[in-house]
C-alpha cells in the first residue's frame, strides 16, 4: 500500500476522473484485465490517428475550396472588371 500520508497531483488528477478507479489502486488493488486495456489502448491510439488524418484532410479541403473562390473572383475581376 502506498504512503498514504501523502498524495500528490496526479492522483488528484485521477480522483477526479474516477474515484472509484483511485481509491482501488490507492488500496492495493491489482488490475486483472491488462489484455483489455492493452486492447483498448490499441483502439484508442487508431482512432487518434484517425481524427488526426481527418483533421488533416479537413484543413486540405478549406485550402483548396479557398483557392477556388480566389480563381473564380480572379476570373470575374478579369472579365468583367471595371
Amino acid at each position: 500500500m502506498k504512503n498514504s500520508n501523502y498524495i500528490n497531483a496526479s492522483e488528484i488528477a485521477e480522483f477526479i476522473y474516477c474515484h472509484r478507479a483511485w481509491f482501488l489502486k490507492r488500496s492495493g488493488h491489482a488490475i486483472q484485465n491488462t489484455t483489455a486495456l492493452i486492447q483498448g489502448s490499441a483502439v484508442h491510439q487508431q482512432v487518434g490517428q484517425q481524427v488526426t488524418s481527418i483533421h488533416r484532410n479537413q484543413s486540405l479541403a478549406r485550402l483548396l475550396v479557398a483557392i477556388g473562390v480566389a480563381i473564380v473572383i480572379a476570373y470575374f475581376v478579369l472579365r468583367f472588371g471595371t
